[in-house]
């Protein structure tokens, strides 16, 4: 329930309002906030004033400002369920004071999960981290939670308490060894990481656009997670437990957030960020999204976190692939370590369209793949068939040869997969299916050749005429007479004659 006492006059228009999570809870209407829910104090239209800030659980004191705070928007996260009183003693520079008063009741319920978290609000204090806590120490535990939720991969085991007590054994002399850290993650949450740090610009630009994320050093001292690249590729969000660290150590830089027009506005004070919350009890700023030139977060270096862009759907399990051929219909990949064909409706990958989408280049000729500023960066043969990441008004974005780029979309015919299907076979000569001897694959039926193809190679029947199979084979489609190709139930009953 929010009771409010004020010995303010009315004249002065001045009032303390309490809002949850930034909703507002009119005066007289009941609340009751969680354990660990935000709770928003904000005093309006407030100049030229100092506060002291005490805090009452039950009727007894837990906490008190050490000294006077310029602060009169705050925020407060209580740890414990109770009734509360927060008072504010108000200092005018005229000499005048004055006290407002809120109270509000406060329920069990669940800690924040998901972040952005703030490692400075009170919470951590009591949360371990080997021999400190995750108030003082916690700033790569926080930044590989948030790298996970980024991810989707949810639940208890992501959460920074249970991850600081798994990973105890990272915080060393110094401070948490970040490499340690995330070489172990990466083991336990299937994602790819490498030793050495990525320095280099457009490297790192490359990995962002293929779903990478970087944790790093951003200051001496603190580390904090490399989220995403601006379209123009120039700039980077940044997700920080502790942007008041990085702030006042931050050197040769400028930090930004985004505005409603989506201009990159330099700040050089938290407060002039829209959004970011000043806790009272640990007089410290919030967790913060905002950007940092691609610049600054290339030379301090960065370490790889990237989720599988592909994985398998097998048995109940989601295991972490590499592909080797792509097909509409089966697919090559390496599952630990070992090379399997599967079923391409078995595969799911990182993409924006509703359902699974596949394309391919429907000339004979090459065609450019290109990168976001339109730059080619590789060629892509004709009768090429690629998983398709998005569709776009003129492009396709795709993958091939494991990188990520455009393709025209006249020059693709782009499907679901759901609409494809076909009969698996082999390529044969005479029956036999081993050896070094080679098939003919043509673009068209009776065409130009498009590639010799050893017999045993899998294939895929997708449409016949009256001498020749369409096939997709080894990542392409094309033709091959039918005589030079054992379908799936064929090879069945010759192995079993055999």
């Amino acid at each position: 329930m929010n009771k409010w006492k004020s010995t303010l006059i009315i004249c002065l228009l001045l009032f303390l309002s309490v809002l949850a999570c930034g909703h507002a809870a009119a005066e007289g209407e009941s609340h009751a906030y969680k354990v660990g829910e935000v709770v928003d104090l904000q005093i309006a239209d407030e100049t030229d004033v100092t506060c002291i800030y005490t805090v009452f659980l039950d009727g007894q004191k837990i906490y008190q400002s050490k000294e006077p705070d310029t602060h009169v928007n705050v925020s407060y996260r209580p740890r414990e369920a109770g009734n509360y009183e927060i008072r504010a003693d108000l200092t005018y520079k005229s000499g005048e004071t004055r006290q407002l008063t809120a109270a509000f009741t406060v329920e069990p319920g669940p800690e924040q999960t998901g972040g952005p978290y703030s490692q400075r609000d009170g919470w951590w204090k009591d949360k371990a981290y080997r021999k400190s806590d995750l108030d003082a120490a916690g700033c790569a535990i926080f930044t590989l939670s948030h790298a996970l939720h980024r991810m989707g991969i949810e639940g208890e085991d992501s959460e920074p308490a249970p991850l600081a007590v798994k990973y105890a054994l990272c915080l060393v002399k110094g401070g948490t060894s970040n490499v340690w850290l995330i070489r172990e993650a990466a083991e336990q949450f299937t994602f790819q990481t490498q030793a050495d740090l990525l320095t280099n610009k457009n490297e790192i630009v490359r990995e962002f656009r293929d779903g990478a994320m970087f944790s790093f050093s951003i200051v001496l001292g603190h580390i904090a997670l490399a989220a995403d690249l601006s379209e123009d590729g120039k700039m980077v969000e940044i997700v920080d437990s502790a942007p008041g660290v990085t702030l006042e150590r931050i050197k040769k830089a400028s930090m930004y957030y985004r505005n409603e027009k989506g201009e990159y506005v330099a700040f050089t004070d938290l407060s002039q960020v829209p959004g970011t919350r000043y806790y009272l009890e640990t007089q410290q700023w919030g967790g913060l999204t905002y950007y940092l030139d691609l610049d600054y977060v290339a030379r301090r270096g960065v370490r790889l976190i990237k989720p599988y862009w592909l994985r398998l759907e097998e048995n109940g399990e989601s295991l972490p692939a590499d592909l080797v051929q792509f097909g509409t219909v089966q697919s090559t990949i390496t599952v630990n370590k070992k090379e399997r064909l599967v079923p391409t409706d078995s595969l799911v990958w990182r993409s924006s369209t509703p359902t699974p989408m596949a394309c391919y280049i429907s000339g004979t000729k090459a065609v450019n793949m290109m990168d976001t500023a339109g730059k080619k960066v590789k060629s892509i043969p004709g009768r090429t068939v690629l998983p398709v990441l998005n569709v776009l008004e003129d492009q396709v974005q795709v993958r091939y040869d494991d990188i990520v780029g455009y393709v025209a979309k006249k020059s693709v015919e782009v499907f679901e997969l759901a609409d494809v299907t076909g009969t698996p076979g082999v390529l044969s000569l005479k029956g036999r299916t081993s050896g070094k001897a080679q098939v003919r694959v043509r673009y068209t039926d009776g065409g130009k050749l498009m590639d010799n193809i050893r017999i045993g190679t899998p294939v895929v029947v997708l449409s016949e005429t009256k001498e020749s199979y369409e096939v997709e084979v080894d990542g392409r489609r094309g033709f091959v007479q039918k005589e030079y190709v054992t379908l799936e139930g064929e090879l069945d009953e010759t192995q079993d004659e055999t």
